[in-house]
């Protein structure tokens, strides 16, 4: 059995580092210590656990399945050590710092605006990063202080206690065409006509590895696919000198039809394509003043731009 009383916080710290980076070198860079020291450490701990930990494989160091089931609650335990340390000189820290936001690329256009504006009402001595959302879980990032906030949208996530998921609205999927589409006569889009249309496909992961196409397949439907983007970046322009339709959140589709006023929004006739956007903070981080006040002005941005969520 495992005794903690023996067990160097230091070495948990480089569990951790290893655990986010995947890399003896960059979990090295991270701690400011040398690539040896972290291997030195990691060998005590694969004494201390009778476990491999992570093993190295050609894209990294690969975590091994006793890793996967402490890497939560060894997060939790970095982050209420680092809290309880860094608390007690919050008074000497400057005022001014950058807030990190992870935003879906369905989102982005329409809520920056409102976000900035809110940023500088509210944060006038502060800057923000935006970051691209990936579809992962934030957990750790957002319970070490590495990003502020998050915005999702979906089913919840095994996030246990340390991410604190808040519904804050409410969109569902349209269907955005131009003036060349077949679609663009009709005031309302059938699903066989929907499904006839050539298609404009502009997400970052595989078709089918999306939600809207799996919830097709389930009904033995598929969509044509005739151009793949790597983001919504472009879709006005595409739309309007094309047939194609793209399949969109009416938020954004509303915003693109304001910068192109050629487009056409239709709704879809297809149960579930309704999403709920949650706003995800660190229970931990969320107790420092600058967290939470940061968080209500990244709220009210969304319910500005979409309808609340019940």
């Amino acid at each position: 059995m495992l005794d903690w009383r023996r067990i160097d916080l230091n070495n948990l710290k480089v569990l951790h580092a290893l655990m986010l980076e995947r890399h003896v070198g960059r979990a090295a860079v991270r701690l400011g210590v040398t690539a040896s020291s972290i291997s030195h450490r990691l060998r005590r701990m694969r004494e201390d656990f009778s476990d491999e930990l992570f093993a190295r494989t050609p894209t990294g160091m690969a975590p091994s399945p006793r890793m996967e089931e402490i890497a939560v609650p060894l997060s939790e335990m970095i982050a209420s050590i680092t809290l309880a340390v860094s608390s007690g000189a919050l008074e000497a820290l400057p005022q001014a710092r950058r807030f990190t936001l992870v935003v879906p690329d369905g989102l982005r256009q329409q809520l920056l605006p409102v976000l900035i504006q809110g940023v500088q009402q509210d944060h006038a001595c502060h800057s923000l990063e935006i970051r691209s959302f990936e579809r992962r879980s934030y957990a750790t990032e957002l319970s070490q202080g590495e990003v502020d906030a998050v915005i999702s949208v979906g089913g919840d996530r095994d996030d246990r206690s340390l991410v604190d998921r808040t519904p804050v609205a409410i969109d569902r999927l349209v269907c955005l065409f131009g003036p060349l589409c077949p679609l663009a006569p009709t005031d309302e889009v059938t699903v066989e006509g929907y499904l006839s249309a050539s298609h404009l496909y502009s997400l970052p992961w595989p078709v089918s590895d999306n939600h809207f196409d799996r919830l097709l397949a389930r009904d033995g439907r598929s969509r044509r696919i005739m151009l793949i983007m790597p983001s919504h970046l472009g879709i006005g322009d595409a739309l309007t000198a094309s047939r194609l339709v793209a399949t969109v959140p009416s938020s954004l589709a509303r915003h693109l039809a304001g910068l192109h006023p050629a487009l056409v929004i239709r709704p879809l006739a297809i149960d579930g394509t309704e999403g709920t956007v949650f706003l995800e903070t660190s229970r931990q981080q969320q107790r420092r003043p600058e967290i939470a006040r940061f968080k209500a002005v990244v709220e009210t941005a969304i319910r500005t731009v979409l309808p609340r969520s019940e």
